[in-house]
């Protein structure tokens, strides 16, 4: 879990104690830490390609990581767990 979640504490240090209470107990924030450090992963990968592609490689992870912080701040906001009551009081 530690490595899965230390990206995602180093980009949001001042959560870290809220990203790790999340990590143990919501195994979908748990799963989008894990996607967060392949995608970082990935990255730093392309980053340092030689590849004729590598340029356009680095666009598309440095989007994809934009995108995966963007749900990670929906989480650490609070929004998600607002969003998910209200979708179970409309289907209840």
């Amino acid at each position: 879990m530690l490595n899965d979640i230390h990206t995602v504490i180093m980009r949001f240090p001042e959560n870290w104690e809220h990203i790790r209470r999340l990590a143990e107990e919501d195994t979908s924030f748990l799963c989008l830490c894990s996607d967060h450090a392949l995608a970082i992963g990935t990255l730093q990968y392309w980053k340092n390609s030689k590849l004729p592609t590598h340029e356009e490689r680095v666009k598309e992870y440095e989007s994809l990581v934009s995108a995966l912080e963007e749900e990670i701040r929906v989480f650490l906001s609070g929004e998600f767990r607002t969003n998910i009551n209200e979708s179970v009081k409309d289907v209840g």
